[in-house]
């Protein structure tokens, strides 16, 4: 299964060890540090990842929502 794996900057530990965990189990996860090298087309090649992906994972906290400079 292709999964598409989000979360904020502060989650990184937690995507990394969830990103582990999926791997082991076969699935192959699109994470942003491990799949956008250097000087990629960010916008690009997040899309494809996205349109690709049959499960879409966002790593959600109370906390940041909170402190979102958006308000939600």
């Amino acid at each position: 299964m292709n999964i598409f794996l989000s979360h904020a900057s502060e989650q990184r530990a937690e995507a990394d060890r969830l990103t582990l965990a999926l791997q082991a189990r076969g699935h192959d996860v699109f994470l942003d540090t491990d799949d956008l090298p250097a000087g990629s087309d960010y916008q690009s090649r997040i899309q494809t990842a996205i349109d690709r992906c049959d499960v879409f994972c966002f790593l959600d906290r109370k906390s940041t929502r909170l402190n979102s400079s958006h308000g939600y």
